[in-house]
């Protein structure tokens, strides 16, 4: 490689070539003439400027002078001093640089191409264009100013990069050093950012100032695959700023095919470290030396920053000598540790795994599965993804048990076994580690975990296992942060959680005990019963609604975990979350969970209660035949118990079942009959309700006046028992404001009606009232004369529709916004 002297040589002595169609400026004492003296620094500046022209353009001698900041005169004179010893052609047009005259300098491309081959692994052509390139320049620039400097700037940052290039290829030439396990034969997939991620903080300072980076996640879940592949991704391109050797040492004790396999135990001392990283660097001398000397050396050798060291430590959760673990949170600057465990360190930098999601896990099982011979259909791929929640070695070790012969149900469910060998290998070692006394805590906050099918916050947990009140919070929050440590629970946006596979071993494993199993269970039900309660209020306070939305799915176990072991919690459940159910438009899970509390009923009023619920559900959808269905079963069952607050639902919910049948007379019938009953019975909302309905009656037959009445009469009765105020009840109201307005021909009144119903809606749902508002609001928008907006409503009423099931309602409300798209 060749570099300028230390000392330059007189810039003033001057030789200019250009190269091809790029051109640069050398100055140089050397070639075949003598050099060319120019006494005049303004001559040597214009001979520059006119060199470093693309193109060579020509210059006229106003431009030239006037980027060079002189005059006329001064640059004329020079140059026609010194015009015989200069490459310069004078032409009508200005003067210009005479190729006849100059040597061919190819710098400028030579560089580029050098960087071009580096950047390309062409190792060997990069270097040949690198040494052309540099000995093109054999002295220092002289310093220009004004519009020389940024050009000089640029050649000389060129050659500092072509310089870092050459030091780079010369350490590059020698192989990286390293003992990396064999590649894997399977492809990493669906770990880009993490290998992104983890690649950047192994960069040298001041890159990055991380010098531990752990990955931590249970067992199985890619852990040293990802080390490996990061590390070969180091290999692959030789020695570079990164590092210029990887060691890799390893605790892992056992793995697991389709059996558990012991393996011979790699790391247990610090002198195991010691040897691996002396094997690796070449050094056998270090292993000869005293404990002393022999670490003074290995600390010398690892703080080399010219050959820094990756040193990389898998299974690290099986390491229990304290000298290794110091060394491995505390490495020698510069090197970098890379470790993978199920268990976190008390420093470092962490990158939690998780299992691969959706289309990642299906390409894994599409992939191992053809490397295995094992054919399997989309649908048995989507399953095996899905139950194995994308863990990479579950889906290895359920592909090895179909690859052998077994059926994919029964692969899964050895798999999922709490005694199988995926759990033992899995899970085994991190749960027996909470076997003590000491950890008590730990057992029943994994277990309660276990319960919680779609994670929960800390608060929840701490009360599920009895760690509620304010002196065990620290015990509780010391408890959880050793669990997700030892990646049993993982932890996100608030909630901790489980992966599915952990969740079937600890309710198999934990679950032995059944004083545990049992107290917790009992807490967790009692948990979900009181939220499941507080849903009869949800009007008060919107929190209360907000919670339970993000707690549904966990509720929903709760009540399918009764439905099957206890019937009367099991109704308390239903009877409490009903109407959650059908103002959040879950109607599917309304259907089906009080459904099935009707079938089991204790009695004849419970099932007058259910059946009146499902006549309401079936209204709203607007399945007008099994309306009339339930509405036969109710008042069957009502001539057999008469329950009055019943048969005013009934009478409610009938002539709302006449409304939507366009039956005014009958409708009026039945809520006039329903609004006397809840008077007697001095039910408030019934009253309420019964009034707004009578409203929305007087509407449909073009009473206002009967309407306005009934609004006033409704208002008079906004709210409920002990209640300051009722949201839905003021929606219900500005719904009835809008349709009066409608039918008043005042589309301004009705929009702004409909508007305050949607905003009303905005906290406590009502997902039916909703799409009649915006139904109302898309109408007004339309009478405006705004049918770009109203289009744009029925579309979005269309998607409510389609939520909730109603296909005829989806339809017409899709018809409308391309109607008005036409228009």
């Amino acid at each position: 490689m060749r570099t300028p002297p230390d000392s330059p040589r007189d810039p003033a002595s001057l030789r200019i070539s250009f190269l091809g169609g790029e051109f640069t400026v050398e100055w140089s004492v050397e070639g075949g003439a003598e050099p060319v003296k120019l006494p005049n620094g303004t001559t040597k500046e214009a001979l520059a400027y006119l060199a470093m022209q693309k193109n060579l353009r020509r210059l006229s001698l106003g431009t030239l002078s006037e980027d060079l900041g002189v005059s006329d005169k001064t640059v004329e004179s020079g140059i026609s001093r010194n015009k015989n010893d200069l490459p310069i052609l004078q032409t009508p047009f200005g003067w210009k640089i005479s190729p006849d005259q100059v040597d061919v300098l190819h710098f400028e491309r030579l560089a580029y191409e050098a960087l071009e081959a580096a950047r390309n692994k062409r190792h060997e052509a990069a270097q040949t264009r690198a040494d052309e390139a540099l000995s093109l320049w054999r002295v220092d620039l002289p310093d220009f100013s004004g519009c020389l400097a940024t050009t000089q700037a640029r050649f000389s940052t060129l050659r500092a990069e072509l310089l870092d290039m050459l030091r780079k290829l010369e350490r590059g030439q020698r192989s990286l050093l390293h003992n990396v396990p064999p590649r894997d034969p399977h492809e990493l997939i669906g770990r880009d950012s993490a290998v992104k991620d983890i690649r950047n903080w192994l960069r040298p300072y001041p890159h990055s100032s991380k010098d531990v980076v752990l990955i931590d996640g249970v067992g199985g879940v890619g852990k040293t695959a990802l080390a490996k592949s990061i590390a070969y991704s180091y290999v692959d391109e030789g020695t570079s700023e990164d590092f210029a050797a990887i060691v890799w040492i390893s605790g892992k004790m056992t793995e697991l095919t389709v059996e558990i396999r012991s393996l011979p135990p790699r790391l247990r001392t610090i002198d195991d470290l010691y040897r691996a990283i002396a094997m690796t660097l070449r050094r056998t001398d270090i292993m000869e030396k005293g404990p002393e000397e022999r670490a003074a050396i290995i600390t010398d050798v690892l703080s080399d920053h010219d050959n820094r060291v990756l040193l990389i430590v898998d299974n690290l959760e099986t390491v229990e000598d304290t000298a290794v673990l110091s060394f491995i949170e505390h490495p020698p600057v510069p090197t970098k540790v890379l470790a993978t465990s199920r268990h976190r360190l008390e420093s470092g930098t962490f990158r939690r795994l998780s299992g691969l999601r959706g289309e990642a896990a299906q390409e894994l099982v599409r992939a191992h599965a053809a490397a295995l011979d094992v054919d399997l259909s989309d649908d048995e791929v989507e399953a095996l993804a899905r139950e194995t929640d994308g863990v990479p070695l579950a889906i290895f070790f359920t592909l090895g048990q179909l690859a052998i012969g077994y059926p994919l149900s029964e692969a899964l469910d050895r798999l999922r076994s709490a005694n199988g060998d995926y759990a033992e290998f899995a899970f085994h070692e991190s749960v027996e580690r909470l076997s003590d006394a000491n950890h008590a805590n730990e057992r029943e906050l994994l277990y309660a975990t276990s319960l919680f099918v779609d994670g929960a916050s800390a608060e929840a947990l701490g009360w599920v296992a009895g760690l509620s009140d304010a002196p065990r919070d620290v015990a509780r929050t010391r408890a959880l942060r050793n669990l997700n440590a030892m990646s049993l629970l993982n932890y996100k946006d608030g909630r901790f959680n489980m992966l599915s596979l952990t969740r079937d071993f600890v309710r198999g494993d934990l679950g032995r005990d059944i004083a545990l199993k049992n107290r917790v269970t009992q807490r967790w039900l009692s948990w979900h019963r009181d939220l499941a309660d507080r849903a009869f209020t949800v009007d008060l306070d919107s929190g209360v609604l907000e919670l339970l939305r993000q707690e549904h799915s966990n509720v929903i176990g709760a009540i399918d975990h009764a439905h099957t072991r206890d019937k009367q919690l099991f109704h308390k459940f239903v009877t409490s979350m009903a109407f959650f159910w059908l103002t959040e438009g879950l109607w599917d899970e309304f259907e089906h969970y009080v459904s099935s509390a009707k079938l089991a009923a204790p009695n004849i009023a419970e099932r007058l209660r259910l059946s009146n619920r499902l006549l309401w559900l079936s209204v709203l959808r607007m399945d007008l035949d099994m309306a009339n269905v339930h509405k036969s079963e109710s008042e069957l069952l009502l001539r057999r118990s008469d329950v009055p607050y019943e048969r005013m639902r009934l009478s409610d919910f009938s002539g709302q079942l006449a409304l939507a049948l366009g039956d005014a007379e009958e409708a009026t019938r039945w809520l006039s009959q329903g609004l006397a009953e809840a008077i007697s019975l001095s039910d408030r909302r019934g009253v309420f309700a019964t009034q707004k309905y009578l409203g929305e009656v007087s509407c449909m037959i073009g009473d206002l006046d009967a309407a306005r009445r009934q609004y006033e009469q409704a208002a008079a009765n906004l709210g409920g028992p002990g209640e300051a105020e009722w949201v839905r009840g003021q929606a219900h109201l500005a719904h009835l404001q809008g349709l009066i307005a409608e039918g008043a021909s005042d589309p301004d009144t009705a929009l702004a009606a409909y508007e305050d119903c949607l905003a009303f809606l905005a906290t406590h749902r009502d997902v039916r009232l909703a799409t009649r508002a915006k139904e109302g609001r898309a109408r007004s928008l339309k009478a405006f004369g705004k049918a770009a907006e109203a289009r744009d409503v029925y579309a979005d009423v269309a998607r409510d529709f389609e939520l909730l099931g109603m296909w005829d309602e989806c339809n017409s409300a899709r018809s409308l916004a391309e109607e008005g798209m036409a228009r």
